[in-house]
C-alpha cells in the first residue's frame, strides 16, 4: 500500500520530526547528489529500519541467476556511492529526542528483558519459522497484513513494536545496538544466539504457540538471514523466508521516492538469498499482487500449506487509532485488493543504469527487455 508513513511511534529513541520530509534524528540518513540523469545514488544503512510502510506485494517468482553476477554488479553499487553524502539529523537543530518508556511496545512489561537472562524452555515442535522480508518502503507491511489473515500464523502485532516487527524488541532486550542505525552492515551486534534469544521469547510473549507459523516481519533480515537460520538451528525449528521484490518501475511512491543506489545495495542481499540453495525461500513480486493477485495468492499458500485461506481484503494489521498514528501507518490495515482497487498500481518506465536492469534480469524480472543488457 502508499504509505503515509513520515515517523514512527514514541519510541525512546524518537526524534520527533521537525522537518518537512518526516526523518528522525539519531538515525544516520542520506542525501543525494544526482548528477545523472539516472538519479543514482547509494545510502544502504541507517534510513532502512524505519520501517516497512505498507507497500503491496505477492507473487511468486524463482531466479536462476549465475553465481558470477553479485560480484559484478557490487562494483556498480560501489560507484554509485560516490555520489552519496551521509548526514545525521541527531544534531539537526529544532528536533526533540523522546523520553524512554515513552512508546507502547516499551509500556509492555513483558518486553523488558536482559540477554541473556535465561527463559523457560520452549516447545517448538511443530512450528516452523516465518521470515518476511524486503526493501523498506516496499509493501512488506502489506504482505505481512495478506499473511495474517491466514488461520495458521502468528505475528509480533501485539508487542505494540514499530510495524511489527522485531527491531525495538531487541533493542528492549539489551542488546547492544541502536535501531535504524547500521541495520544492514554486515556486522550486528545480535548474533544466531542471540536471535534464537529473541524468537524464545517472543515465543513466550506474543506468538500464539497454537499456530504452527511464528512470523517475523522485519526488512533487515534480509542482511542477516544467514544469523537467523543459525538461530533456528539452535531452537532446532524450520524456517522459511518469504523475499519481497520490487521493479523500479513500479516504486511510484513519493512520500519515499526511488532511489537507485540504495535499492541497488540492498537488492544485492536480495540476490544473496536467491542464490543460496540451502534456504527454503519464496520470491513475491509487488507488481504480481496487483495484476495477479489469485495465482500469487495460490502460489504463497502452496509454499506455506499451514497457512489456510488468505483474505485479500482483509487485514491482520489493526487500524489506527488516533491522528498521529493514521499519519504514520498510513493504508497500512487496508487489505491489498480494496487498496489496488482504489489506487491502481501505475508502471512507469525509467531511465536506468545497465547495471540495474542486469540486476533485474538476474532477481526474475525479464518481461521489459531487462534482460538484454
Amino acid at each position: 500500500m502508499e504509505s503515509q508513513a513520515r515517523g514512527v511511534e514514541a519510541t525512546p529513541l524518537l526524534r520527533k520530526r521537525d522537518d518537512k520530509q518526516g526523518w528522525f534524528a539519531g538515525v544516520g540518513l542520506f542525501t543525494t547528489r544526482r548528477d545523472d540523469a539516472s538519479g543514482a545514488s547509494r545510502g544502504a544503512r541507517a534510513v532502512l529500519a524505519l520501517g516497512a510502510a505498507a507497500m503491496l506485494c505477492v507473487g511468486a517468482a524463482s531466479t536462476s541467476a549465475g553465481q558470477g553476477v553479485l560480484s559484478s554488479l557490487s562494483a556498480s553499487s560501489s560507484a554509485a556511492a560516490e555520489n552519496s553524502v551521509f548526514t545525521s539529523l541527531g544534531r539537526s537543530p529544532g528536533v526533540a529526542v523522546g523520553q524512554l518508556g515513552d512508546d507502547p511496545a516499551f509500556k509492555h512489561a513483558e518486553n523488558i528483558v536482559k540477554y541473556p537472562t535465561p527463559l523457560p524452555d520452549v516447545d517448538f515442535s511443530g512450528k516452523t519459522l516465518l521470515i518476511v522480508m524486503g526493501h523498506p518502503f516496499s509493501g512488506t507491511s502489506a504482505l505481512e497484513g495478506l499473511i495474517g489473515t491466514g488461520s495458521g500464523v502468528t505475528d509480533l502485532c501485539k508487542s505494540g513494536t514499530w510495524q511489527c516487527e522485531d527491531t525495538w524488541l531487541l533493542k528492549y532486550m539489551d542488546f547492544n545496538m541502536e535501531p535504524g542505525v547500521d541495520e544492514w552492515n554486515e556486522y550486528y551486534p545480535v548474533d544466531a544466539a542471540g536471535y534464537a534469544y529473541a524468537f524464545k521469547h517472543f515465543a513466550l510473549t506474543w506468538w500464539d504457540m497454537s499456530k504452527p507459523l511464528l512470523m517475523d516481519k522485519t526488512p533487515n533480515l534480509l542482511a542477516h538471514y544467514r544469523t537467523v537460520v543459525d538461530a533456528a538451528a539452535k531452537l532446532g525449528v524450520p524456517v522459511k523466508f518469504v523475499l519481497l521484490t520490487r521493479h523500479p518501475f513500479s516504486w511510484t511512491s513519493q512520500t519515499h521516492p526511488f532511489n537507485q543506489g540504495l535499492w541497488m545495495e540492498l537488492m544485492q542481499f536480495s540476490l544473496q538469498v536467491l542464490n543460496d540453495p540451502s534456504i527454503d525461500v519464496h520470491q513475491i513480486k509487488y507488481e504480481d499482487l496487483a495484476w495477479n493477485m489469485d495465482e500469487t495468492i495460490e502460489k504463497l499458500q502452496e509454499f506455506l500449506p499451514q497457512l489456510g485461506e488468505l483474505n485479500p481484503w482483509g487485514s491482520a494489521l489493526e487500524e489506527p487509532e488516533g491522528e498521529a498514528a493514521k499519519e504514520i501507518n498510513g493504508d497500512r490495515a487496508m487489505g491489498i485488493a480494496e487498496y489496488f482497487a482504489s489506487e491502481p498500481l501505475e508502471w512507469k518506465p525509467l531511465q536506468l543504469d545497465d547495471e540495474t536492469f542486469q540486476m533485474l534480469c538476474a532477481v526474475g524480472y525479464n518481461n521489459d527487455g531487462e534482460c538484454e543488457y
